[in-house]
């Protein structure tokens, strides 16, 4: 973890605006005055500067009120997943549309099977 570079949401809590627009443009290989690099930072530093105003956030609010369940909703959920194997199926869907697949007339299907087959 060393060794890979800060990203620009970290380098605006930093205020660090600078190297967040250098960081962003390392990422997205457009030029620092480009409309879609600023607006993106723009909207990093309006949600950074919301998450302020709302005030310190800690770990212990997510087994409080109405988080208790939000938080015990999404362990479930994952659980549950494990539980039932789901990524399995999300993992082999390439191999299960290869198999039943004897065309590629879709175009979803063939990208798919594209994406899948390696170079």
């Amino acid at each position: 973890m060393l060794f890979f570079p800060e990203t620009p949401r970290f380098l605006i809590r930093a205020k660090k605006w600078d190297e967040a627009v250098r960081a962003k443009c390392r990422l997205s290989g457009l030029p620092p005055n480009h409309p879609h690099v600023i607006e993106e930072l723009e909207e990093i530093k309006g949600n950074f500067e919301h998450e302020m105003r709302m005030g310190p956030a800690t770990y212990a609010q997510c087994w409080q009120g109405n988080n208790f369940r939000r938080t015990m909703l999404g362990i479930f959920m994952q659980a549950w997943q494990q539980r039932t194997y789901t990524f399995i199926l999300v993992a082999d869907y390439g191999q299960l549309l290869e198999s039943t697949s004897s065309s590629t007339s879709d175009p979803v299907s063939s990208k798919l099977l594209e994406l899948r087959t390696p170079s």
